[in-house]
């Protein structure tokens, strides 16, 4: 209530400016064209949804708005997934990494049919390597090789994938111990993850 009655105190100068031409001596046309301005700044200081109506106009006539960037159809290899057809979602999902080949969901969801639908070890193989070869930042290989062995795992015989996530942890424990012998005597640096 506060706020509006600042924005009225703000706005009622251009009211009565307006009034005053409406009512004076002046010419009708003369008139009508400084009363216009002046009920319209009224309008733009007191109410504030109708500054941000006009603004939005006015910003898209001279700074249009860029569309999203476009994501994937996804709608017809979720539904082929949905209804087990394992084989037909895996060739649209690839038809879709066509078109946008740094989408990390996407090659997700390829290793997870690979491994859990097809049990196809060496196609799981072929689109690991295809989405390394696809995506360009170390962050991203991280994510893919976690996405990777995640499924890899879940696969009845993934014994060697096993022995490599303990590798895996047994190197970075390593790491992290000498890192923390070497920080007692000096500054301690960031845990490379390995």
């Amino acid at each position: 209530m506060r706020d509006l009655i600042i924005r009225l105190c703000l706005g009622s100068p251009c009211l009565a400016i307006a009034f005053w031409f409406y009512r004076g001596d002046s010419d009708p046309q003369v008139a009508t064209l400084a009363v216009f301005p002046c009920l319209l700044a009224f309008a733009l200081i007191v109410f504030p949804s109708f500054t941000s109506i006009v603004g939005d106009f006015w910003s898209s006539i001279y700074a249009p708005r860029e569309d999203a960037a476009p994501r994937p159809h996804l709608k017809q290899a979720e539904t082929l997934r949905f209804h087990n057809d394992h084989e037909a979602a895996l060739v649209a999902y690839e038809r879709i990494l066509e078109e946008f080949p740094h989408d990390l969901g996407l090659w997700s969801a390829c290793f997870e049919i690979a491994w859990t639908g097809l049990e196809d070890r060496e196609r799981a193989a072929e689109l690991h390597r295809a989405s390394l070869q696809a995506t360009d930042t170390p962050e991203a290989w991280r994510t893919l090789n976690h996405h990777y062995l995640t499924q890899a795992l879940r696969h009845p015989d993934a014994v060697e994938f096993e022995e490599e996530e303990r590798a895996s942890v047994k190197r970075r424990a390593r790491v992290r111990e000498e890192a923390l012998v070497k920080g007692r005597g000096g500054l301690q640096r960031e845990l490379p993850n390995i």
